[in-house]
């Protein structure tokens, strides 16, 4: 029986692999943002985390001003960094008619980076016009939206133009749709 020959190229993603384990993973969230802590490092320490700007538990966390925290976590480490938000877009298809269409708030550093918002509460001000669908949705497989996301559709029949508004932390957006569809 001949030894098995393991190629190198293997042995080296292996090693690679497992090392990866001690790097630090960094989640950029929004100054104002709280929700359950990402998974892709597993388990983390919650018990241990000190910081004055991100507050962490074993809920999740919430981040009070800019600043960041790091966790011991069961594959590494996670780093949750939060930063001030600077710009705010909403996201969503061009055209605004009958039929319920998603749409999301987005954040921005001032650097323009995406920040995460995780389940924040957003103020979202409709007109008349527009009628918000339920946040969950789906019929095999139920989710629920994020309060930064909204099911949104024009009520009734109508041509004019539709200004949507969203804030978040001090920061406004508004995004028109022209009367044409």
């Amino acid at each position: 029986m001949r030894p098995m020959r393991i190629p190198l190229g293997l042995v080296i993603a292996c090693l690679v692999c497992a090392c990866a384990g001690a790097s630090t993973s960094t989640f950029v969230v929004a100054v104002g943002a709280s929700g359950a802590l990402p998974t892709w490092s597993g388990a983390c320490d919650t018990a241990r985390a000190t910081s004055s700007a991100v507050r962490v538990d074993a809920d999740g966390f919430a981040a009070t001003a800019p600043g960041d925290v790091v966790l011991a976590c069961a594959r590494g480490r996670l780093r949750l960094e939060a930063r001030a938000v600077a710009r705010l877009a909403i996201e969503g298809p061009e055209e605004f008619g009958p039929a319920f269409a998603s749409y999301r708030v987005v954040a921005f550093d001032a650097s323009g980076e995406r920040l995460d918002l995780a389940d924040a509460s957003v103020a979202w001000t409709l007109p008349d016009a527009v009628e918000r669908g339920s946040a969950c949705h789906g019929e095999m497989i139920p989710s629920c939206d994020p309060p930064s996301a909204a099911r949104l559709r024009r009520r009734g029949p109508g041509d004019g133009a539709i200004a949507i508004e969203v804030a978040f932390a001090g920061v406004h957006a508004t995004r028109t749709f022209s009367g044409e569809r």
